[in-house]
């Protein structure tokens, strides 16, 4: 192992003499200057400068020289601290005691090292082991502190596109696609909306100096939540109450239940499809469409375009459909009027005019407001549909109404009654298989198994029943289905009740079409 030169002071009673003794298996040398620095520091004055150089030249072996006539007060062993520019290690370099002086115990050598500022982080095996093979003329670390722990900035992740800017799609041939313009979030409820990674402020670091480093201080945010959002306990998740579109608004992040567009859709919205419900003041242009899980409302008028709520649709102006426009809703549809359309409810239609359009209502249909025209087309209705004027006394004004049990109900409620004479012989036979079973191996795990699939058998039959009993209600109930004239109906009307035809052969004044023992009949109201 290297093993630095070193020196040793010696007073004797004809001056002083210095010993030098040279590095051993490629330890470093002595130089003049640090020797110098050394024997200034003891006070060794006016010394043979030239003679101490002349020996540093040659550390081969050994050597005694003479510095000085004049003796010095002893030396004790010297330490030399040296800490790092950082302040976060030191190291010591210790110079042998003369041969007058005392050697540094443990608690001196620590003193000694405080004195010199290092009072922290002391490396003890380090210093024991310096004390026990001590080694002069050689640093060695002694200290050593940490720098503060990193901070980390608080940061949010947004789960949807904070910015506002217009970011249309684009078509196979890279035009805008002007029914594709991407102005919403549309978020459900229960969605998370934004993630807040608090911010993490690092420990303090030490010095060997015992000075404290401050850690940087981090940028703290918080989650700000507006309407219809809920933060979390830990404040650190934000999700949506409502569903709709979500926007951050300044500093806060709200959902919208209800999207307002001030205007027409069109170009300048493209289609909408919204998580809740829309509200338009303005027109919907032919070709575009309207989703909503909400209701629909539309102010002014609705060409040959597509609407589907999952709720309610509300046209104050109606919609001029030009054979290509379509309402679906979920509840009911009011409109001014109705025309060269198809319209799907899932609850009531109620309009004013209906002319030369496919309607299918879940319940009624109701046309008898001033000036509750019906002419043309095909209305379909489970329990009543009611007009003032039906038909026209045009030859090209075919006209069909229809009330009674949804034809899909009927088909369901007739594979129902199937399926249960099937699956009751199932359960006799499985029952029988029980029994039998039960008395020649009452403890086989063949009988728990044959008694499992039994209990499915049971739990199934119970469903197809709810289902079939509901089914029964409903056609019940339409086979009372009716449908009343206000004023007249014209010839060339067809009138079908539970599926029972009639056809209108000349005008009739006010009356109402009801279904007596399967058969069409009408009387005058």
């Amino acid at each position: 192992m290297p093993q630095n030169a070193y020196f040793q002071l010696n007073n004797r009673e004809d001056g002083l003499f210095i010993v030098l003794y040279p590095p051993r298996d490629g330890g470093q040398a002595l130089t003049f200057l640090e020797i110098n620095l050394y024997l200034t520091k003891v006070k060794a004055n006016k010394i043979e400068k030239e003679v101490l150089k002349l020996a540093l030249t040659r550390q081969i072996q050994t050597q005694e020289i003479k510095l000085s006539d004049a003796t010095i007060p002893s030396v004790d062993e010297t330490i030399s601290a040296k800490i790092s520019d950082d302040k976060l290690s030191a190291t010591v370099r210790v110079y042998m005691e003369s041969n007058d002086g005392k050697k540094l115990d443990r608690d001196e050598f620590l003193r000694r090292l405080a004195d010199a500022g290092v009072k922290y982080g002391l490396l003890e095996e380090s210093i024991d082991k310096w004390l026990e093979k001590r080694a002069y003329c050689t640093d060695f670390p002694v200290a050593e502190g940490f720098g503060a722990e990193e901070s980390t900035d608080a940061s949010i992740e947004y789960s949807f596109n904070t910015d506002k800017g217009f970011k249309p799609a684009t078509n196979e041939k890279g035009n805008i696609d002007f029914h594709q313009l991407n102005l919403l979030n549309n978020v459900s409820a229960g969605d998370v909306l934004a993630v807040l990674t608090p911010a993490y402020e690092g420990k303090h670091g030490m010095t060997v100096m015992g000075i404290t480093i401050p850690s940087k201080k981090p940028v703290r945010m918080k989650l700000k939540f507006g309407t219809n959002t809920v933060l979390s306990e830990d404040e650190c998740t934000l999700t949506a109450a409502v569903s709709g579109h979500v926007e951050k608004q300044m500093d806060k992040i709200v959902v919208h239940n209800i999207y307002n567009i001030r205007g027409d859709v069109g170009t300048a919205t493209g289609d909408i499809n919204y998580e809740g419900s829309v509200k338009i003041t303005g027109d919907v242009l032919a070709g575009y469409s309207v989703k909503a899980t909400g209701d629909i409302t539309v102010d002014g008028v609705v060409e040959a375009a597509y609407l589907e709520a999952g709720g309610n649709i509300y046209l104050a102006k109606g919609m001029h459909g030009d054979a290509k426009g379509t309402i679906n809703a979920g509840g009911s549809v009011v409109a001014k009027y109705i025309q060269m359309c198809t319209v799907v409810s899932g609850g009531n239609v109620t309009s004013n005019s209906i002319l030369h359009s496919r309607v299918s209502a879940r319940d009624c249909i109701n046309a008898d407001i001033k000036p509750g025209l019906v002419s043309g087309g095909e209305l379909r209705a489970k329990t009543l549909i009611s007009a003032r004027v039906v038909g026209s006394s045009a030859a090209n004004a075919s006209t069909l109404l229809e009330v009674g049990p949804d034809p899909t109900d009927t088909e369901e409620f007739r594979n129902l009654e199937k399926l249960l004479v099937d699956k009751r012989g199932e359960q006799r036979r499985m029952r029988q298989v029980v029994g039998t079973a039960a008395r020649e191996a009452p403890n086989s795990p063949k009988l728990a198994e044959i008694k499992g699939r039994l209990v499915m058998i049971d739990t199934e039959i119970e469903e197809l029943l709810k289902r079939y009993n509901s089914l029964k209600l409903d056609i019940e109930s339409a086979s009372t289905g009716k449908v009343t004239v206000q004023e007249i109906v014209h010839d060339g009307t067809k009138i079908v009740i539970s599926n029972v035809s009639y056809y209108v052969r000349d005008d009739i004044a006010a009356c109402q079409f009801v279904n007596v023992d399967s058969e069409v009949k009408f009387y005058s109201l």
